[in-house]
């Protein structure tokens, strides 16, 4: 394993009880490598969401009942904070995951955004 690699799995947090054993490799990256890396980069991800223009409406919707349908349609339409949230999980991908993710790009970043969409939504309290 190189250095990079090795300093790269070092920082990322461990999720007890998650099984990494799962039906598909889709499935298995994504609790082996991205559910650690979301957890790690919660803050910078939350950061990266509160410096996007039009984020002051959207907090102003958080105590409305389907204030989620809001969060969405706003992560849906903001490209550029989409991709930097991919860009802030994959810089911290192995070069063998960063392998597998070009594999796989469009299922990995949509489900890198879903996984987003739900701890951005338990942030802001829903």
């Amino acid at each position: 394993m190189k250095e990079r690699d090795k300093l790269v799995m070092s920082v990322r947090e461990t999720i007890p009880n998650i099984n990494v054993d799962c039906s598909s490799e889709l499935e298995s990256f994504q609790n082996k490598t991205l559910r650690p890396i979301l957890k790690f980069q919660n803050d910078l991800t939350l950061s990266i969401l509160k410096s996007t223009k039009g984020y002051e409406q959207l907090k102003g919707k958080e105590h409305l009942e389907n204030f989620h349908i809001h969060l969405k349609s706003f992560l849906d339409k903001n490209i550029k904070l989409k991709n930097q949230i991919v860009s802030s999980v994959t810089a911290l991908f192995t070069q063998e995951e960063l392998i597998f993710y070009f594999a796989h790009n469009k299922a990995i970043s949509k489900r890198i955004i879903s996984m987003q969409f739900k701890r951005f939504a338990d942030e802001m309290g829903e």
